[in-house]
């Protein structure tokens, strides 16, 4: 009886401790960095859950299927993990990142989509990280301008 409960309680530890770092393996490796919330200005783009809207440093203007956003979040997430949160989550929304790039202390991710450029710059102001998020409309394809007489020109 003794054998079977010294062999079930090294069962159970062994159990514990391969769950433990299954655990923590799973959620460095596999899992996003952090949950996602939406903004209703930003839709398809992703805010870290816990960041909060800077009003005196954000703008915006819509019209029709196009926006101009101008936004600043700050919150309590490291900007490391800002940064593999916008990694994760960003391809989801239909954006792919053309370029990165890292001046000064500030991390800078540029993403397009069919239709919209976002340039997410992640920073520290003291123990917040600061997220500044811009989105553009693309430039029109010549294919997609609208039709114009050719100009003529003058003789003098």
């Amino acid at each position: 009886m003794e054998t079977v409960r010294g062999r079930l309680a090294l069962a159970g530890l062994l159990l514990a401790a391969t769950g433990g770092c299954a655990m923590n393996n799973s959620v460095e490796v596999a899992g996003p960095s952090a949950s996602a919330v939406q903004h209703p200005t930003l839709e398809g783009v992703p805010i870290p859950s816990g960041f909060r809207l800077v009003d005196d440093r954000s703008v915006a203007a819509s019209s029709g299927p196009l926006r101009v956003v101008k936004y600043e979040f700050a919150g309590p997430t490291d900007a490391s993990r800002v940064n593999r949160f916008y990694r994760d989550y960003m391809p989801a929304g239909g954006w792919t990142l053309r370029r990165e790039a890292f001046d000064r202390g500030e991390q800078e991710m540029r993403f397009t989509s069919t239709a919209e450029e976002c340039t997410v710059r992640i920073g520290k102001d003291g123990r917040q990280t600061i997220v500044r998020i811009d989105v553009i409309p693309l430039p029109r394809g010549t294919a997609q301008r609208e039709a114009r007489p050719p100009l003529r020109a003058t003789n003098r």
